[in-house]
This record gives structure tokens, C-alpha cells and sequence, in this order.
């Protein structure tokens, strides 16, 4: 599941770097203040949500669902991973995301912030049929 959710912040941050790039404004917006707004700084909005969805330490599962897709950007089938691996996989994947992130320039004094929103899929389609008017 955190491969999944980690393609999916990983698309997210792809994203945004591409609007970004297209604004002179934002040109030096980086993976790594994006990181650092999903992980370290959610806006409020973000984090009401995850508490209204019972979900208490998104912050440790968005770093770990991005730690693990360095390794695995697709989940790999159950014996290719060792049970050390397994049975401690949540060590591994802090370690990754830190890695990942110490790997990126820090933010440093003209850090970004921003709102955004996260959604369920079901919330998403939603929005998408009541903005095409379906």
C-alpha cells in the first residue's frame, strides 16, 4: 500500500514541478520543499483532514510511502523481500525517505508554502463530476 500511496505523491510532486517551471516566480521551487510541505509543514487544511480520517501519523506514512518508492516504484511481490525486511520495513523506510531527502538541496531561507488540498478518490471524482456539471 505505501508503494501505491508513494507513486502517488511521487506524481504529485511531479506535478507540481512542472507548474512551477512553467511560472518565473516559482523557478526555484524544488522536490525538496515539496517534500518538505507533505512531510514537515501541511497546511492546517491538510492535517484536519487526515485527523477527520483517523489517519494520526500521515507525516511518518507520506515520508515512509516516499522513502519506499526509491527502492520499489511498484510493489514488489512478497518473496523478493527478505522477512528482516518485512518485519522491520518501517526502520528501512525512514531511512530511505531521510536518504531521499538529505540527497535534495535543504529549503533554506526563501522556502516555499502553499495550500493544497489531499483527497480520497471517491472525494476526487466527485469534485471532477460537479466541475463538468455531470
Amino acid at each position: 500500500m505505501l508503494c501505491c500511496l508513494g507513486k502517488d505523491l511521487n506524481r504529485w510532486l511531479e506535478q507540481c514541478l512542472e507548474f512551477a517551471a512553467a511560472d518565473p516566480s516559482l523557478c526555484e521551487l524544488r522536490e525538496g520543499h515539496l517534500m518538505d510541505l507533505l512531510v514537515a509543514d501541511p497546511p492546517g487544511s491538510v492535517v484536519r483532514k487526515m485527523q477527520d480520517w483517523g489517519v494520526t501519523d500521515f507525516r511518518a506514512i507520506f515520508a515512509r510511502a516516499l522513502g519506499l518508492t526509491v527502492v520499489f516504484p511498484d510493489p514488489p511481490p512478497r518473496e523478493q523481500l527478505s522477512a528482516t525486511f518485512v518485519r522491520d520495513f518501517a526502520v528501512y523506510a525512514d531511512a530511505l525517505y531521510r536518504a531521499r531527502r538529505q540527497a535534495l538541496p535543504a529549503a533554506g531561507a526563501g522556502a516555499y508554502s502553499f495550500r493544497f488540498e489531499v483527497y480520497a478518490s471517491g472525494e476526487y471524482a466527485r469534485l471532477l463530476e460537479q466541475a463538468w456539471g455531470l
